[in-house]
């Protein structure tokens, strides 16, 4: 088991609690997510974690290390599996979209985790991936005091135009970008923020991209 994994299944009430204590933080994430996934076909979420974004997404299935975590994931209506994002245990062509959500941040070798989406993903298949930008406000303050968070301390935060250059080698066009909570610090976010067009303000940016 590596050290991320130990980390997620020993402080899940932790994970649970920060969503209770961010709630408009969280509707803004869902509600940016929303407007890039697919309305239908099967989905698949790659770092499933509790199921708090698969679950009102109406995501069917996802993959996680956590054990603590999935079983979460089951009660709310998941079929939550146990899997690497590096390696999925699926036939090629399985899904219509799938979601990385802020997962890209701790897995060991993003390219190949994107590969891996590539390749469970039908031709014209949509991956959206939900990333703290490093570059906004947000994102600089996130790295300035991850050595404080036990989840981030591991982690490695990446910028959009890293992310879409991921895509690009990975079999991937990037159709669309959007952008929200324009703050430094989230005890700011008092409502549902607004979601815009683009990169470069926002903290939280979702990339949604067509497998070519």
């Amino acid at each position: 088991m590596s050290r991320m994994e130990d980390v997620f299944n020993a402080r899940v009430k932790e994970y649970e609690e920060w969503f209770e204590q961010h709630p408009c933080v969280y509707a803004t994430e869902v509600e940016l997510l929303r407007r890039l996934l697919p309305n239908n076909g099967m989905g698949i979420e790659i770092g499933v974690g509790t199921g708090r974004f698969a679950g009102p997404l109406g995501i069917e299935v996802g993959i996680d290390l956590s054990e603590e975590m999935l079983a979460l994931a089951k009660k709310r209506g998941i079929e939550a599996i146990w899997a690497d994002a590096h390696n999925l245990p699926f036939e090629d062509e399985s899904f219509d979209y799938a979601l990385m959500m802020v997962t890209l941040c701790f897995v060991e070798d993003p390219d190949q985790a994107i590969k891996e989406a590539c390749r469970v993903l039908k031709k014209g298949g949509v991956l959206v991936i939900g990333i703290v930008d490093k570059e906004s406000p947000l994102g600089q303050v996130y790295q300035r005091k991850r050595k404080n968070s036990p989840f981030y301390k591991y982690a490695r935060f990446f910028s959009v135009d890293e992310v879409k250059n991921m895509l690009k080698h990975n079999g991937f066009n990037v159709k669309q970008i959007l952008q929200t909570l324009f703050v430094d610090d989230l005890r700011k976010v008092g409502k549902i923020d607004e979601v815009k067009d683009g990169y470069g303000q926002g903290g939280f940016v979702g990339i949604k991209a067509l497998k070519l």
